[in-house]
């Protein structure tokens, strides 16, 4: 009877070693989900941040391109008015040294 009572006491025992194993790890399949979420929803916001640095070079380019563009324009307009103003001068000259 002892060694019955013994033995059901062992069985017991061991019984919830096993329930304290599962429980943990029931808690670490938990946290291995929970850590798996967040990296996906890391995954998802890289992707998205790597198509909005994407769209933001593609506008970049596109303004610089556009304002490479009115600077030439403004470059030639100050070129002309400067070549204008200079035949100004020379025929304001050559009229004044014929009177």
């Amino acid at each position: 009877m002892k060694f019955a009572r013994e033995k059901e006491a062992l069985l017991l025992k061991q019984v919830a070693e096993l329930k304290a194993v599962n429980s943990t790890q029931a808690e670490q399949v938990d946290a291995l989900f929970k850590a798996n979420a967040k990296w996906e929803a890391a995954t998802v916001a890289r992707t998205q941040a790597e198509a909005l640095v994407s769209e933001l070079r593609a506008n970049y380019d596109k303004q610089m391109a556009q304002a490479e563009k009115q600077l030439a324009t403004a470059n030639l307009k100050t070129r002309f008015w400067q070549v204008l103003a200079g035949v100004a001068l020379v025929v304001g000259f050559v009229l004044g040294s014929k009177q």
